[in-house]
């Protein structure tokens, strides 16, 4: 979602498009299996000192020596994470207290779930409502 890599401060379909976890791009064809949930609770992202200090790194490099946000020199120093060179309101004002901001980005059932997928078991289980009779289905409508 291009709005939480914004929130985030990721590059958009970087290295790491995750917000939550450092899953490399190259790996997503796992998503689902046993390996990418051990992979995403071991890689989860966190807001530390080493990110603060690489971000102020690359700014540096950026506002003082003059180098481009495009430059060598700044995806050396930000691309391994896709963090981009922008400070974020909720890391400088929360991580002093251990608020890890990347926590904010909770799944939401429709992004974890594909769509196609979740659109035939909804079919499937209005059918089996309707099949009960009575009036399921103005219950379930009412949800």
């Amino acid at each position: 979602m291009p709005s939480r890599t914004l929130l985030a401060t990721l590059k958009f379909l970087g290295r790491s498009p995750c917000p939550r976890c450092l899953v490399q791009k190259a790996t997503i064809f796992n998503l689902g299996a046993k390996k990418d949930r051990h992979s995403r609770k071991k890689t989860k992202r966190v807001d530390d000192e080493c990110r603060h200090s690489s971000i102020e790194s690359a700014r540096k490099a950026i506002f003082e020596f003059g180098r481009s946000v495009i430059s060598t020199a700044v995806k050396n120093i930000l691309g391994m994470f896709s963090f981009t060179p922008t400070r974020n309101t909720f890391s400088e004002k929360l991580s002093r207290f251990g608020f890890n901001f990347f926590r904010l980005f909770v799944p939401d059932f429709m992004h974890e779930f594909e769509l196609r997928v979740w659109k035939a078991i909804l079919t499937h289980l209005i059918r089996i409502i309707y099949k009960v009779g009575d009036d399921c289905i103005q219950e379930f409508n009412k949800w």
